[in-house]
């Protein structure tokens, strides 16, 4: 494979994690308004699992993150032909480049739009954060209880008892 067609191929790969950053903070964004709804209708534990299902989400980008920086890095080796030979000029052209200049841009104002959202998000749970917090310590606590009570962890105990007239 040639340089060209090495760095045109990375350039399609980086716009394209911009472009699934962008879906993954759509998504992440749809979880936090969702968990708004949940906060104001006092539904904590419903909110406890939205907030993990968001922050698979918000892994998953910062998975694109590093893997976009690897390509790039990868590019630095890649010096482009009639350009500069210095390592900062190949990525500096595919980042320059149409398609990854529209997709960050997106990803850029879908971060923009989920740190709003987050802001909004927090300041909600602020307002409710003792009821959450009660709520949420008597959740853990029947937990704990309905695990104890109901066997789960712990082997069952041998009939003490044995019917002698059978």
């Amino acid at each position: 494979m040639s340089k060209k067609d090495l760095r045109e191929e990375r350039t399609a790969e980086i716009a394209e994690t911009y472009e699934r950053e962008a879906l993954l903070l759509e998504k992440a964004i749809r979880h936090m308004k969702h968990e708004m709804r949940l906060l104001e209708a006092r539904d904590y534990a419903a909110l406890c699992d939205s907030v993990v299902g968001r922050g698979e989400h918000i892994d998953d980008i910062a998975k694109l993150e590093a893997r976009r920086r690897e390509m790039e890095a990868e590019l630095s080796g890649i010096s482009s032909p009639g350009r500069a030979a210095g390592p900062a000029a190949a990525p500096h052209e595919a980042l320059a480049d149409p398609r990854v200049d529209e997709a960050r841009r997106k990803a850029a104002t879908m971060h923009r739009q989920a740190l709003e959202l987050d802001s909004e998000l927090r300041d909600l749970a602020r307002a409710h954060r003792t009821e959450m917090e009660t709520k949420l310590a008597g959740l853990a606590h029947g937990r704990v209880a309905s695990r104890a009570y109901n066997g789960h962890g712990r082997a069952k105990s041998a009939a003490v008892f044995v019917d002698k007239e059978r």
